[in-house]
């Protein structure tokens, strides 16, 4: 068996994820089958979702997208780096150009 052990800590409902994020059931029911959410199931058949917090932590990270500043600050780096001039490599074979003379 596997020695990985789960955080018991805290469980939720999927109504208290909905209410929490401000967003639908729906969406939160389609964040765990599309697997974007990770949760548990107990209980027989379809069983009753549950999400931890540690999900819930790993979901908001995951979820977060930068500011437009940051974005501008990056774009403007890599538009620096891109405005370098270029080491170019010689390809051409130096004997080819002492035969020719």
């Amino acid at each position: 068996m596997d020695d990985q052990t789960i955080n018991t800590g805290e469980f939720y409902s999927v109504s208290d994820i909905a209410r929490q994020l401000k967003i639908s059931l729906a969406a939160v029911y389609e964040l765990c089958q599309s697997g974007k959410l990770s949760h548990f199931r107990f209980g027989k058949g379809r069983g009753t979702i549950r999400i931890s917090t540690e999900d819930l932590q790993a979901f908001l990270v995951d979820s977060r997208r930068e500011s437009s500043r940051e974005i501008s600050a990056r774009r403007r780096v890599l538009d620096e780096l891109q405005l370098r001039p270029l080491k170019h490599i010689d390809l051409h074979d130096s004997s080819e150009s002492t035969k020719s003379g």
